[in-house]
Order: C-alpha cells, then sequence, then structure tokens
C-alpha cells in the first residue's frame, strides 16, 4: 500500500478520495426530493430531453413517495446510507495513513460539491474518485463520476478514476467471511445471491454490468463449501419494463420445498445497508420465503466496514496514486 506521505509531497500532487455512492433519504421528508432527483438523471431514466425527463421524474416521485414513506418509517425513518458511508470514509483514511476521505452522494447529502469543497480545504490537489458500486454500470458508476468529476473541475481538482472491482480479493473475502459465520447454523441450505436488477434494454445496449455480477458470483460460489447450491437472482425491479432475471422472489418461491430446505439471501451488489436491504430484503422477500414454506431465511449483512472491505478499497486507492505519480500526475 501506498503511505500517505507518498501522496502528500510539498512539492508533488496532494491526494485525497471521493468515495461514490447513491445516496439516501435521511428522514422521511426528504424521500420525494430524493425520488425526483433519482428519476430526474437521464442515466437512470433513459428519456433523453431534459423537460419531460423532469416533468415525468415529479410526477413519478410525487406518486410513488406515499407509497415508499412507509417502507423508511419501518426501517427506523430514514436511510442509514449516509452514516454508512461516512464510516467506510473514516475507515479508509486510516487505511490510508490519514488521507483524507470524503463521501460523495449521487442523489443526497453530502454531495459531489460538498466532497469536492471538502477534499480541497483539506489541501488535496489530485482525488481519486473510489466507487461503492463494486459492478460497473452505467446507471450508477457513470453517473456518479461524471458528477464528482464535475464538481471536482470547478474547485481545479485532478481526478483519477476507478472503475469497478467485482472480483477485489478485499470484497469477496468480506463477503465470503459474512457467508460462513452464518452457513453452519443452517440445514440444507442454498445461497441465493441478489443483484440489484437491471432493465433488460440497458443490458442489450452493452451495460457491463450483467457480465462484472456474474464475476462476483463466481469468485464467492468457488468460496462456497462443496455440496452447497447456489443461484444467481436480481431484485428491486420497477414499472412495467422487462428486467434482468430471474427475479430474486420467484427464486425464492422455487428453491422452497415444503419448508425443509434453508435459504439464505446474500446482497452482492451494495456494501452498505440501505432500503433494499433493510426492507426489501428482510421485509418484503422474507414475506414472501415464509410464506413459500420456507424453514428458515436469512440475509447476510452488507461489508461495510469490514477489516478485509476496507483493505481492498485502499489497495484500490493506493494503487491509483502510484499508476498517476508513474505517469507524472500535476
Amino acid at each position: 500500500m501506498a503511505e500517505a506521505t507518498d501522496g502528500w509531497m510539498d512539492d508533488g500532487p496532494r491526494w485525497g478520495v471521493a468515495l461514490l455512492n447513491m445516496g439516501g433519504p435521511a428522514t422521511t421528508a426528504d424521500v420525494q426530493g430524493f425520488l425526483e432527483r433519482l428519476l430526474s438523471d437521464p442515466y437512470v431514466t433513459g428519456i433523453p430531453v431534459g423537460g419531460l425527463r423532469r416533468w415525468v421524474a415529479r410526477r413519478v416521485a410525487k406518486k410513488r413517495a406515499p407509497l415508499t414513506i412507509p417502507r423508511y418509517q419501518a426501517i427506523g425513518g430514514g436511510s442509514p446510507i449516509r452514516p454508512q458511508t461516512e464510516a467506510q470514509a473514516q475507515a479508509l483514511s486510516l487505511a490510508l495513513e490519514g488521507l483524507p476521505v470524503a463521501a460523495a452522494m449521487r442523489y443526497s447529502a453530502p454531495s459531489a460539491d460538498e466532497a469536492a469543497q471538502k477534499l480541497a480545504a483539506a489541501g488535496a490537489t489530485h482525488v481519486v474518485a473510489l466507487p461503492l458500486y463494486p459492478q460497473y454500470c452505467r446507471a450508477t458508476s457513470e453517473t456518479s463520476q461524471l458528477d464528482f468529476k464535475r464538481a471536482a473541475a470547478a474547485r481545479g481538482l485532478a481526478v483519477r478514476e476507478v472503475r469497478s472491482y467485482p472480483a477485489l480479493e478485499g470484497f469477496i473475502e468480506a463477503i465470503s467471511e459474512n457467508i460462513h459465520a452464518i452457513l453452519p447454523h443452517l440445514m440444507n441450505p442454498v445461497v441465493i445471491f441478489s443483484a440489484h436488477g437491471l432493465p433488460e434494454r440497458m443490458a442489450k445496449k452493452g451495460d457491463p454490468y450483467p457480465g462484472e455480477i456474474h464475476a462476483t458470483v463466481r469468485a464467492l460460489a468457488a468460496r462456497l463449501p462443496a455440496g452447497v447450491p447456489h443461484k444467481l437472482a436480481f431484485q428491486s425491479r420497477l414499472g412495467p419494463v422487462k428486467w434482468l432475471g430471474p427475479y430474486l422472489d420467484e427464486v425464492v418461491r422455487r428453491v422452497a420445498t415444503g419448508g425443509q430446505q434453508d435459504v439464505m439471501v446474500v446482497p452482492i451488489s451494495f456494501v452498505s445497508e440501505h432500503i433494499e436491504t433493510l426492507h426489501e430484503l428482510d421485509v418484503e422477500v422474507r414475506a414472501i420465503a415464509e410464506e413459500a414454506g420456507v424453514r428458515r431465511f436469512v440475509r447476510v449483512p452488507t461489508v461495510q466496514t469490514h477489516p478485509a472491505f476496507i483493505a481492498g478499497l485502499a489497495e484500490l486507492a493506493s494503487r491509483a496514486i502510484e499508476t498517476a505519480q508513474a505517469g507524472g500526475a500535476s
């Protein structure tokens, strides 16, 4: 790992790290605004015309907010993604021996502008833009990278981008350790790796996300004990369009065997807890599993500040800095 002093010299670039994430509403009062910002992003909706996109976003957000607010109320009144991302930033800063690290959320606070300002105020001249999306997807990774590059350019910060890390050793090790901590307590288990969904039309346009999800699954499956079956499923589909399958709810129903089989669901595209894990998986999918006759339903926690994951992020950031310096970053 590159030491902090390697990237913090008086006569050279001063480095910082921005952790890019989607964000989430801190309170129920923030839900409609969060949805509107999310749905106003052309990388999410695919609607190219700005005026039409914003009109659709306002209408859909207003309609969906009353349906979404009770889900946030059920998990404590807001998303925990900000404090968990900031905890990851603090842990990563320690792993990088004091380099400044800031969280940059795409659709909520702290924004990319706030993160860039924080890093500039800390003295950074160069920033590693490190996504908390392990698998690359235009609707998450690309839009967040572009948003941060815009904010960084406005403050004169040079940006070195980390693209993705679907099979990063530290990421895979952290998930695997979480799996193996629970697996011995299950009877005849089936492991379902659950990834956030993607509309098929985006995949057909060449989005690399499906391939990177499969890379994560292959790496994790290789660490499962012999004889433990596993499947891949996709969650969080929205609207009438066709999404990547198989769908998680349908897979859970199929693997149910009259209450004799335990089901372990492992989220593989999230590195922190939020509505898709705490409510969609823990409440909605759990109810489907119990109704289908699953004997026991278990959801593996996300990696958050697992030491192996933070070490993996530190490796990515250090490698980006070393590569930039070898190429004469200035």
